[in-house]
């Protein structure tokens, strides 16, 4: 006869989850935390690859974490070094797309007026493009690579 224990397991808890503030006290009181800032200078070992291109993390985080700063008036939302796991330090362009874009489009972004001069998700060419852009098969990859571009995020040299 198998006896299956009940009791034991493995659990996570996760301060990511929508309406649930940052400083909530209950949450400080029972756990241990402490502020970790960004790595920028880790960060300049990570790097995303485009096709062919590639570009520094650190200047990526830099430049939109400063736009998220500006948006939501709060360092909270702002992403990190490790942001994203990678392997061997290198942010696919699937991951940029899938995880990075869509975090910025649908968690900060998502309420901004694509009129607003601080609109993000534009190009040289373009006032604003959709999220779906990124994915169209002839123009995704170029439309992220104007969006790099645009917000002056040049290729590693």
């Amino acid at each position: 006869m198998n006896v299956i224990d009940l009791f034991s397991g493995v659990g996570g808890f996760s301060i990511g989850l929508k309406n649930i503030g940052f400083n909530i006290v209950a949450f400080k009181r029972r756990w241990d935390w402490e502020y970790v800032p960004i790595d920028y200078i880790d960060a300049e070992n990570q790097t995303i690859q485009i096709t062919n291109k590639k570009y520094s993390w650190a200047i990526f985080l830099e430049k939109i974490n400063e736009k998220i700063s500006e948006i939501t008036e709060s360092e909270d939302k702002q992403m990190g070094n490790r942001f994203v796991n990678m392997a061997d330090n290198i942010i696919t362009e699937e991951v940029l797309k899938n995880k990075i874009m869509f975090y910025l489009w649908f968690d900060i972004f998502k309420n901004e007026d694509k009129k607003d001069k601080n609109y993000i998700f534009k190009t040289a060419e373009k006032d604003y493009f959709k999220y779906a852009d990124l994915f169209h098969k002839e123009n995704g990859t170029k439309t992220l690579l104007a969006f790099f571009d645009y917000h002056k995020i040049s290729e590693k040299s």
